[in-house]
């Protein structure tokens, strides 16, 4: 059920020099799902702003009495820069859950989570129930997560970590201006290493979320191939300057 809350900003963390981490506090509890997003809403020159964010939790719990944000700072961006400015203890109002990027109850024999920059939120909240379902069944999950240089790939070294506890979990970094050096690290952008996991419409699930130009372009690729629309999951991350 969507709900209008007040929030207060509890801590925030730089997660690279252009994005940030913002943990909130909610008067009251949340239930929602893993792969949902939330929308905050404030005050600029007399009109209410709102703007969505996925919610990055690092453990999926429901209800939520705290919710994980990550946001890219823009110059001009209304939001990311209000919550760059407010200091913990600032009170604001957040509603939701929203969106339909949540998992099946029942997964398929391969599931893709691909992303591109803080387009990856969402899955690292997904991680902690697809530990509960993938030990229901055989299944394996690969992240593919697409960034300029490795000094952008925030949250690699928890999905490192979580790839050496769970066989059946394998991160795929794509770097598109940087040579890789390790071996879960691919050069080009996520569309070259979806191309050479051969993604099969037979028995597999796609998840996109971040630029709408990735989004689209995987989505075409995947159709492409015979994937139908109910396989390929999305959301597209638009910067609102205004």
């Amino acid at each position: 059920m969507i709900r209008q809350i007040e929030a207060t900003i509890r801590h925030k963390t730089w997660l690279t020099p252009d994005v940030l981490e913002v943990t909130f506090e909610l008067e009251e509890s949340m239930a929602y799902e893993a792969g949902q997003f939330i929308s905050i809403h404030f005050e600029h020159d007399g009109a209410v702003i709102r703007r969505s964010y996925s919610i990055a939790n690092a453990r999926y719990h429901s209800p939520a009495t705290s919710i994980t944000i990550v946001l890219t700072i823009l110059p001009d961006g209304l939001a990311s820069q209000f919550l760059k400015l407010s200091e913990p203890g600032t009170s604001l109002q957040i509603s939701g859950p929203y969106g339909a990027l949540t998992l099946p109850k029942s997964l398929p024999e391969r599931v893709f989570l691909v992303a591109t920059g803080t387009g990856v939120a969402p899955y690292r909240n997904m991680l902690s129930v697809l530990e509960q379902q993938v030990a229901e069944g055989p299944t394996t999950i690969e992240l593919l997560f697409g960034v300029r240089k490795k000094g952008d790939a925030f949250y690699a070294n928890a999905f490192r970590q979580f790839a050496d506890h769970h066989s059946w979990f394998h991160f795929n970094l794509c770097l598109s201006r940087q040579a890789p050096t390790e071996k879960d690290e691919f050069a080009g952008h996520v569309q070259d290493r979806m191309t050479q996991l051969a993604p099969n419409p037979e028995h597999d699930l796609v998840y996109l979320c971040g630029n709408p130009n990735m989004v689209d372009d995987v989505a075409k690729q995947l159709m492409d191939k015979g994937f139908s629309p109910r396989q390929i999951k999305r959301e597209k991350y638009v910067h609102s300057r205004r």
